[in-house]
């Protein structure tokens, strides 16, 4: 996890993104210097497609950070019983039709 920090921090300096430069190399158009930096990266962590798994992994970590869960579906009904969202009173009170509470006499 070390290398990750400060391969993201080399990258925050270097583009301004918090991001490792391994992921940011993996991104660039193909390029002498690109397969040159790749090379170096695969025989420096013995590693075959290095910037390609760190890139694959920010990817997806970026996407999980994202995530926003879609909203609760509710159907007409449940958005019109307001009934549910009263407190459960037990047995001196019920709910009407209407949604509302009555206390029992």
């Amino acid at each position: 996890m070390g290398h990750w920090h400060a391969s993201s921090l080399a990258g925050l300096l270097l583009t301004g993104c918090y991001r490792p430069i391994c992921a940011f190399v993996y991104g660039l158009p193909d390029s002498r210097v690109r397969t040159a930096f790749m090379r170096l990266m695969e025989m420096a962590f013995s590693e075959t497609d290095h910037c390609a798994r760190v890139a694959r992994t920010y990817a997806i970590g970026v996407a999980l950070r994202d995530y926003k869960p879609q909203p609760e579906h509710r159907t007409h009904d449940q958005l019109s019983d307001r009934s549910r969202d009263l407190p459960d009173y037990g047995d001196c009170h019920f709910r009407d039709y209407l949604g509302g509470a009555r206390r029992l006499t």
